[in-house]
């Protein structure tokens, strides 16, 4: 025998004793849960409970929702405040009359891209590159009719349809949600048929080939499949943000297909003057620089006035 083997072990005398008297039986001696749940079934079959409206009844009073382990049952229980209720106010409102600009003044800036504008208003009233006229070429001209809506929700861009009026353009503040698109081509087509100018969303919109086809220009972030609800809340007619500018009602929006430009209302006919009054001179250099005639000298002077440190 080596050193690693050992003598077998001797037989237990508890191996031939059988694991439970003869006459004992237990519920899963088969060990099969599925059996033993089928033949409770079958011998104590479920009471039936009381009726659905019993049932209702009796946690509208209270009696079952407050049926505890902790000896709760005969203190009711409170009920949530209803935080989640449109309530009137902010948030939650429209005005239907508001200022606009002079019929001329509008037509002033029909005469003039988004850059001039923008370079009149030291650059400060451009809206961000992302907004894109996703239907047309087309250029937009018209005063704001602004429009605050919840995220994932349209409807005060319906509303707005019965309060803009015409040669509007709609603008919608949806805090640049990507939940849902904030109209198609039903809204523009009803827009359409109210005169409406156009609209600039800080979001999404869908149905391009609807839109398309309407011809209304749409300003917006890009497009989804996803659909908005009708429930609210929002304003329509107070300031809102779009594209990084705040934008009042009956300000001017010039749009085209470099971007968006505000001029804010209170300045709209200054504005316009000095773009009227540079006018000339611009084209003019335009002119110049397209037939190769200009001198950068400009560019030297401002390097030195500057400080600029420059080396061979």
């Amino acid at each position: 025998m080596g050193p690693h083997d050992r003598p077998p072990f001797p037989p237990s005398p508890r191996a031939n004793r059988p694991c439970r008297p003869g006459n004992e039986t237990y519920t899963f001696q088969n060990n099969n849960l599925r059996t033993f749940l089928r033949r409770q079934a079958a011998t104590r079959p479920l009471t039936r409970g009381p009726p659905r409206d019993e049932i209702a009844s009796l946690f509208a009073a209270g009696a079952w929702g407050t049926d505890r382990m902790d000896g709760t049952r005969d203190r009711l229980m409170e009920t949530k405040p209803k935080s989640a209720e449109m309530r009137p106010g902010p948030g939650f409102m429209i005005r239907r009359r508001i200022e606009r600009p002079a019929a001329d003044v509008i037509d002033g800036y029909r005469r003039y891209e988004t850059t001039d504008v923008s370079d009149m208003l030291n650059r400060m009233y451009t809206m961000g590159g992302a907004l894109r006229n996703l239907v047309n070429d087309a250029p937009l001209v018209g005063p704001a009719c602004t429009v605050k809506v919840f995220p994932g929700d349209n409807l005060m861009v319906h509303a707005a349809l019965d309060v803009a009026e015409p040669g509007d353009v709609v603008v919608v503040d949806c805090s640049q949600s990507r939940t849902a698109a904030v109209l198609g081509d039903l809204v523009a087509n009803k827009a359409r048929h109210r005169g409406i100018a156009g609209f600039v969303v800080d979001g999404l919109v869908r149905d391009l080939p609807g839109l398309v086809e309407c011809g209304l220009p749409v300003y917006a972030r890009g497009l989804t499949p996803f659909g908005p609800l009708h429930r609210g809340p929002g304003e329509i007619n107070h300031p809102v943000s779009c594209g990084g500018i705040v934008v009042h009602p009956g300000d001017v929006i010039t749009a085209d297909g470099s971007g968006v430009t505000v001029v804010p209302q209170f300045a709209a006919r200054e504005t316009l003057d000095l773009l009227d009054a540079g006018q000339a001179r611009l084209a003019a250099y335009t002119e110049a620089v397209k037939r190769g005639e200009f001198s950068n000298a400009w560019v030297d002077a401002q390097l030195t006035a500057d400080g600029c440190i420059i080396r061979d």
